[in-house]
């Protein structure tokens, strides 16, 4: 067990006060408007969660701040491909009813919102990316910490704990056992 121990946690040093402060904020801040987490947060015991819980699915904002922008989504594709393309219930919106002209202001305007919905998506790709690291970081350090814990149970803790280590208890055992058996030295 310890080996595998230094093996997963050979990459991870171990954190500082100031570090472990900077990520508990960083957790914080990324479980904003966690449903789950505030629900825990305002109950008092199991029964009060459960009731919580049911109160907050049954809400229809709750529902609609969910599913909302999903069912708009969809929704604003079926009234474009049957109404303003197909069909001629909207005259003004008809894709191919004439030849669409557009003047140099109007190109202009459509480039500048091509380059800033451009530049939106790459902001938005690279704190993706800076969140996937923080999240592959701390799957990783959850690795480590459940091998360390592990390590601990079986082999027990350093010195100055009080934890003996489940393997140390059990060979105990196997020697007061090996002690107590019929033809052991100590009971003949």
């Amino acid at each position: 067990a310890s080996r595998k121990t230094a093996e997963v946690c050979e990459d991870f040093a171990v954190l500082d006060a100031e570090q472990k402060a900077r990520a508990k904020e960083d957790l914080h801040l990324s479980s904003a408007g966690n449903i789950l987490r505030t629900l825990l947060a305002e109950a008092a015991d199991a029964e009060d969660l459960t009731e919580l819980f049911i109160a907050k699915a049954q809400e229809p904002a709750f529902a609609g701040q969910i599913a909302g922008p999903l069912v708009a989504s969809f929704v604003m594709m079926i009234l474009y491909f049957t109404c303003c393309c197909w069909c001629g219930c909207c005259r003004y919106c008809r894709c191919c009813k004439r030849d669409w002209q557009c003047g140099r202001c109007g190109k202009l305007i459509f480039f500048v919102l091509l380059v800033g919905i451009g530049l939106a998506l790459t902001v938005v790709a690279f704190l993706a990316l800076t969140g996937l690291d923080a999240a592959v970081d701390g799957v990783e350090r959850t690795a480590c910490a459940s091998a360390q814990l592990m390590n601990t149970t079986l082999q027990g803790g350093k010195p100055d704990l009080a934890f003996v280590g489940l393997l140390p208890v059990l060979e105990i055992l196997q020697s007061l056992s090996d002690s107590l058996s019929p033809d052991s030295n100590f009971i003949r």
